[in-house]
């Protein structure tokens, strides 16, 4: 099998893997994470888990190709269902929407708080993901934006808060959210002046403007239902984020690019 090429989006999150980690990689789909960590010798093992049985077949065959079988388990598996507390020290949840990684995180809780660091990227409502993770005592300490095929996406890396002593926990090491905004685009890449964040939140303050535009016109043509009353409303509180988000851009030194290392 030739030697795997990930996707930018998959060579961020493999760059925030630990050294050494044994990798939980939740929504495996062709397992192309964990066989290419295990290629490069940066992982000891890995459990790739899917809950479809197509895209497991897949996995198991290019596991096999790749001559990994010793090294990478496949399982099919419902999020963190057929996984064992001790099995992994890191899990991998990449591919999904914001909703559907908080209720993988939700229901598998009682084996998240046994692993040491999470990376995440979701696909859609990242603010779900960042409150959940708050929920659960894991601390962001690294974020990174991607963006591929003109889409945007997150990626976020945290630890567990609950393995870290009292001074390491409120170390000035992690990003707390504490602003809507933040919660919504990233305290780490809001502090970092992440460029690519920049250029995502350019392309939805136009996207919003118009939006808005278009349903002052209703308004003034009295053509609003209730539904797009609340729709207008929600577009203003958004653009208003988006503001936020941007007058970070203006002033003051980015954080200290040491704060986000992983590795």
């Amino acid at each position: 099998m030739a030697a795997v090429r990930l996707s930018e989006r998959l060579t961020v999150i493999a760059s925030m893997v630990r050294k050494g980690a044994s990798v939980a990689d939740i929504g495996t789909d062709h397992a192309y994470l964990p066989v290419a960590l295990l290629s490069e010798k940066r992982i000891s093992h890995a459990i790739a888990m899917d809950v479809r049985k197509g895209p497991l077949s897949h996995a198991e065959t290019d596991v096999r190709q790749a001559g990994l079988s010793d090294s990478i388990e496949c399982r099919l598996s419902d999020g963190f269902d057929a996984l064992s507390a001790g099995e992994a020290d890191t899990a991998v949840i990449a591919g999904m929407g914001g909703i559907l990684i908080t209720d993988i995180l939700r229901r598998g809780e009682k084996i998240v708080r046994t692993l040491d660091e999470l990376i995440l990227e979701p696909q859609s409502e990242p603010d779900r993901v960042r409150r959940c993770l708050s929920d659960l005592g894991f601390l962001i300490d690294c974020e990174r934006m991607v963006r591929e095929e003109n889409k945007f996406y997150p990626v976020i890396h945290c630890v567990n808060g609950e393995k870290l002593s009292d001074e390491e926990r409120t170390s000035d090491r992690f990003f707390r959210a504490a602003a809507e905004e933040e919660w919504l685009y990233g305290p780490c890449l809001l502090a970092r002046r992440d460029p690519v964040l920049y250029d995502c939140l350019k392309k939805q303050e136009k996207v919003y403007t118009e939006l808005e535009k278009k349903l002052a016109s209703c308004a003034e043509k009295q053509v609003l239902s209730p539904g797009t009353e609340a729709r207008r409303k929600e577009i203003s509180e958004t653009l208003q984020c988006i503001g936020c988000a941007l007058q970070r851009y203006t002033g003051g030194n980015a954080a200290d690019d040491s704060r986000t290392e992983v590795m």
